[in-house]
């Protein structure tokens, strides 16, 4: 069976693993596969996050790791190994994370060139290390190499990355609302409502509601509240704005 007929099968397997709470059977499913098609570096991205409750996070940076050497091209792999090192170094400081994010972003720019992927990562490092004016000139170098072209996916890294950094909120709202994919949509209207609920709170609410009927039209068996506090967790969000509403407002 070739890779990419069987991803779609294994993703299948999994999610009904998944729904009915048999977290190690989706797990093992995605390390066959991944055993199977080592070059396929969407099986290495989906195995690490099953891997998550599962063996541990220290199995999650080890499957990455280890994808990543196996496909030191894959913006896939780098940028999820890359953003998940500056998320574990905000809650543990430790320069050593900052350092391996470095090196990933490092390696992907000798394998491709200068890439969006690896100048997000870059533009992560330095805001942590407090140098907001060269976070900023990196995002907004990344956004320009789209040449507004750029796919769904690198939209929505660019957004999501220049939303955390102080003063570029305008600029991240732009790029979000440029983000159509069904599978990436709900989270930028959640973010961009997260970025506006101050300046605009009516907008910013309808931005919400949009984002909850795409949630529900792609995964229509999955609990929005419960995916939109992970997503705000995910992204070190203010959780008071993702609290389950009452039952008779929780259409």
């Amino acid at each position: 069976m070739v890779p990419g007929l069987s991803v779609l099968l294994v993703e299948w397997v999994a999610a009904r693993h998944s729904r009915a709470g048999r977290k190690r059977k989706a797990y093992e499913a995605y390390a066959r596969y991944t055993r199977r098609f080592p070059r396929n570096d969407i099986g290495w991205t989906r195995w690490a996050d099953h891997s998550v409750g599962i063996d541990g996070p220290s199995d999650y940076f080890a499957i990455l790791r280890a994808g990543y050497l196996l496909n030191p091209a894959s913006t896939l792999i780098a940028k999820q190994l890359g953003t998940q090192l500056l998320h574990a170094y905000v809650h543990r400081p430790d320069e050593r994370l900052l350092d391996e994010a470095q090196s990933v972003a490092d390696r992907l720019e000798d394998q491709l060139g200068s890439s969006p992927e690896a100048l997000c990562i870059k533009c992560e490092i330095a805001q942590l290390r407090g140098k907001i004016v060269d976070a900023q000139a990196l995002a907004l170098r990344a956004h320009s190499m789209l040449g507004g072209v750029g796919s769904d996916e690198q939209l929505a890294m660019i957004g999501s990355t220049m939303a955390s950094i102080p003063g570029m909120e305008r600029h991240a709202v732009d790029i979000l609302r440029s983000v159509k994919s069904g599978k990436l949509d709900w989270q930028a209207h959640a973010l961009i409502h997260e970025l506006m609920k101050t300046s605009d709170p009516v907008l910013a609410d309808g931005h919400l509601r949009h984002a909850r009927e795409r949630f529900r039209s792609q995964r229509p068996r999955d609990d929005f509240h419960q995916a939109l506090r992970e997503f705000a967790e995910h992204h070190e969000l203010d959780m008071s704005a993702y609290r389950r509403p009452p039952a008779s407002a929780a259409s």
